[in-house]
């Protein structure tokens, strides 16, 4: 039996195209600082990718620090904001002293861990007391246009459609119960619906195709198969300029330790 890739194996992809949904996400992120004083505060970005999110915060005046499983993603970060401190580590084994943080940021990325209960332990772990932790996942996947392009992805995994990863945690009420119990306390979630614009076909390929999902099914079939999978979902998505403008949902949490 084929042994199933880890998410370090499957993050550790062409990081620039990921760079391409990061920064197509840019409306949920400029919600989430608008939420919060950065000036001065110490951020960490649990599952920070090239680091799009991170850069935003920095000038806000926040001192900012990234983590990722993927070496690749953690280069392309530095590269972009070479004023951060970046490290190649797991969510679930921080390598930070307990305190060292007033926010903890985990965007799009906790429904990843193999452990999301021990990743949360380990956020609360490190924020000091009284600081945020900010957790971002996708809404219900009904709601979310891009939910047409991950069923493709699903039908060749053999994946469970509404619960697979990345809406395994999206559930109503899955995240509180999970924050409650690493011992948080709920602050407020919003949830933030925005369209994500490729110019074309070949840009959006090089974002959807960046991610973990859409490798696993990559690794299980071939490029092609998922590329015209891809092409044809998001078909109904296509503007008169030949642009693509996918509308998503997501939500983000916060949390008080």
């Amino acid at each position: 039996m084929q042994q199933k890739p880890s998410q370090a194996d499957l993050w550790s992809n062409i990081a620039e195209n990921w760079r391409i949904q990061e920064e197509g996400a840019k409306p949920v992120y400029e919600a989430i600082i608008a939420t919060i004083d950065l000036d001065n505060k110490t951020l960490l970005d649990a599952g920070c990718g090239t680091g799009f999110f991170l850069s935003l915060a920095a000038k806000q005046g926040a001192v900012v620090t990234g983590i990722d499983l993927s070496d690749s993603q953690v280069n392309t970060a530095q590269k972009y904001l070479t004023s951060a401190t970046f490290r190649v580590a797991s969510t679930e084994d921080l390598p930070f002293a307990d305190d060292s943080f007033d926010y903890v940021a985990a965007n799009n990325s906790v429904q990843f861990c193999p452990n999301p209960d021990k990743a949360l332990k380990e956020i609360y772990r490190v924020l000091k007391p009284g600081g945020t932790a900010i957790i971002t996942l996708w809404d219900e996947p009904q709601k979310s246009d891009a939910f047409s392009y991950f069923k493709v992805f699903y039908s060749i995994t053999g994946e469970p459609l509404e619960t697979s990863i990345p809406f395994n945690l999206s559930g109503n009420g899955v995240i509180e119960g999970l924050l409650q119990k690493a011992g948080f306390k709920i602050a407020a979630a919003q949830q933030v619906i925005y369209p994500r614009i490729y110019p074309d076909i070949e840009i959006a390929l090089k974002g959807i195709l960046a991610s973990g999902p859409a490798i696993n099914a990559i690794s299980q079939s071939s490029k092609e198969v998922v590329e015209m999978g891809v092409t044809k979902a998001i078909q109904p998505f296509i503007q008169p300029d030949g642009s693509y403008k996918i509308h998503n949902a997501f939500v983000f949490t916060t949390a008080v330790k």
